[in-house]
């Protein structure tokens, strides 16, 4: 699941880097704590991707988005975010939300929590959701990470992590 597909390039192989073709961001094999595990292209251009990261102790998943802004606003594609993952979720709600800064250059996006009940890690289980989502010239930057309720403590400083950690073209 780890092969790079059309939309990416992998300059120094299986174990570096996958570089998104049209953005230049670069998805580094590990990346605060959590490892790459998979890749998915959405449409046949190749514009619409993500990556996904897991970290095992505590369990966590993330998904970094690239996808085309066409002129869209930021605070707009952060309000159909939100109503997906209320559709994804039966119950979700948000629990708190506001601006944060992203990436090693602090740019400014907007940010969700949510709880809500769903499968993870085999089990029904309180589950905790985080949504960023920022802007970065012509694309969109959206994080998303889902944990144990029970692991919020840890978890958020590690999804903070990969978010400030995670550097832009």
């Amino acid at each position: 699941p780890d092969k790079p597909g059309p939309a990416f390039a992998a300059p120094q192989g299986r174990r570096g880097p996958l570089v998104h073709r049209d953005s230049d961001f670069s998805f580094p094999p590990a990346l605060a704590g959590f490892r790459r595990v998979r890749h998915v292209q959405f449409d046949a251009r190749g514009q619409d991707i993500s990556v996904d990261y897991r970290h095992d102790e505590p369990a966590l998943a993330a998904s970094i988005y690239i996808l085309p802004r066409n002129g869209e606003s930021a605070e707009k594609e952060f309000d159909r975010r939100v109503a997906e993952i209320g559709a994804q979720h039966h119950g979700a709600r948000a629990v708190n939300s506001g601006p944060i800064e992203v990436s090693p250059a602090h740019e400014p996006a907007e940010s969700a929590e949510f709880r809500y009940q769903g499968p993870f890690g085999g089990q029904q289980q309180t589950l905790r959701a985080r949504l960023i989502v920022a802007e970065h010239k012509q694309w969109f930057v959206v994080y998303r990470f889902s944990y144990p309720a029970g692991e919020r403590a840890r978890a958020e400083g590690l999804t903070t992590a990969l978010a400030n950690e995670f550097a832009w073209p």
